[in-house]
């Protein structure tokens, strides 16, 4: 008697990040989750635990974010995001 397999679960695919014109790359969804988070009072230790990643791997993405938005500090990226529109402005 032959065993039946279970069912393979639908691949949902991750979600499109729109594209931004004035960026040197599009982000990925993992650095625009970050870059959302840049404006908030957290050190990037605390960034890195609250996306659940080592503190290696946010200063990964913190470098990819500013090479991408053509800036080299927390508060520059924030500022390009903001006027690219990719950030609210509160």
């Amino acid at each position: 008697m032959a065993t039946a397999t279970p069912p393979v679960p639908a691949l949902v695919p991750a979600p499109v990040p729109t594209p931004v014109a004035g960026l040197i790359e599009q982000l990925t969804p993992r650095e625009l989750q970050v870059l959302e988070l840049l404006p908030e009072p957290l050190d990037s230790k605390e960034l890195a635990a609250k996306l659940d990643v080592s503190h290696a791997t946010l200063k990964r993405h913190l470098a990819n974010i500013y090479g991408k938005l053509g800036v080299t500090r927390r508060w520059d990226a924030v500022a390009q995001a903001k006027a690219l529109g990719m950030l609210t402005t509160d």
